[in-house]
C-alpha cells in the first residue's frame, strides 16, 4: 500500500507542484481537477486502510470531533441570534424584499501550522502538509457545516445521533462516540481520511446576511409570499 501511495501523491505533486504558497485549484484544467480529485479518493482509501485505532489516535479523533460539535453548534446560535433581531436589520422597505442567511464552518490551510503533527506521521509515508493543502484548495469552496435559512432556520444535522458510518464503521473503537456531522462530511462527503481528520488544527467559522432587492421595468417589487411584483 504504501509503494502505491507514493505513486498517487507523486503523480498529484506533478500537477500542482510542490509549493504550499503558489499551488492554487482553480488555476488547473478541468480534466487536471478531475484527475486530482480521483486521486485523492484512492488516497484517502489507502489511509483509513492503513489508519489504526490506538489509544492515542482515538484520544486525538475525540478531540476534533468534540471541538467541532462545538464550533457546529456556536454556529446554530449566532445565526439564531441574527434571525431573532433581523426586523432591525431589514428596516428599509422600500428595498427589502428578502434575505438570505448562511452560517459556514470550514477547516482553513493558513500554513504548515494548521496541520497538527502527531507520534504516528511517519507511519503512514505521506505528505500530509501537501496533501491536507491540495484538499483544502479543492473545497475552498464549500464549507463542512453549512446552516442556511432563506425567511426560514435550518439548523444543524446533528440531532444526537452518532453518523457511525463510512469509514468509521469498520472500528468498534469509534461506537462509543456521537459522531458530528461535520466529521462525517470531511471523511464521507469530501475525501479526508481519518489520518487527515486527526492533524486539522485550524477552522474557520462566519455568518453572512443577504438583504435584497427585486423589481421589474415598473419599479414594483417582488412579493413572496404573493408570489408576484406589486406596488409597495
Amino acid at each position: 500500500m504504501e509503494q502505491k501511495l507514493k505513486q498517487i501523491e507523486s503523480r498529484i505533486i506533478e500537477i500542482v507542484g510542490s509549493d504550499l504558497e503558489v499551488f492554487k485549484y482553480d488555476e488547473l484544467s478541468k480534466a487536471e481537477k478531475e484527475e486530482v480529485k480521483s486521486l485523492l479518493g484512492e488516497r484517502r482509501d489507502i489511509l483509513n486502510e492503513m489508519f489504526q485505532p490506538t489509544e492515542a489516535n482515538i484520544a486525538q479523533f475525540s478531540k476534533v470531533n468534540d471541538e467541532l460539535y462545538r464550533l457546529t453548534m456556536a454556529l446554530n446560535v449566532r445565526v439564531k441570534k441574527i434571525i431573532a433581531k433581523k426586523e432591525l436589520l431589514l428596516d428599509t422597505h422600500d428595498f427589502d424584499d428578502d434575505y438570505e442567511l448562511e452560517g459556514t464552518l470550514k477547516f482553513v490551510f493558513n500554513d504548515e501550522t494548521s496541520i497538527c503533527q502527531l507520534p504516528d506521521d511517519d507511519c503512514y509515508g505521506t505528505n500530509f502538509a501537501l496533501m491536507i493543502k491540495t484538499l483544502y484548495e479543492v473545497y475552498s469552496h464549500s464549507g463542512i457545516e453549512s446552516i442556511v435559512t432563506i425567511n426560514e432556520h435550518h439548523g444543524p444535522l446533528d440531532d444526537g445521533e452518532s453518523w457511525y458510518e463510512y469509514p468509521f464503521n469498520r472500528f468498534p473503537e469509534f461506537m462509543e462516540f456521537i459522531i458530528c456531522y461535520a466529521v462525517h462530511d470531511l471523511t464521507d462527503h469530501k475525501l479526508y481520511s481519518i489520518p487527515d481528520l486527526l492533524r486539522l488544527n485550524d477552522f474557520w467559522s462566519e455568518v453572512n446576511f443577504k438583504v435584497q432587492s427585486i423589481t421589474n421595468k415598473d419599479g414594483q417589487h417582488y412579493d413572496f409570499l404573493k408570489q408576484e411584483f406589486t406596488n409597495t
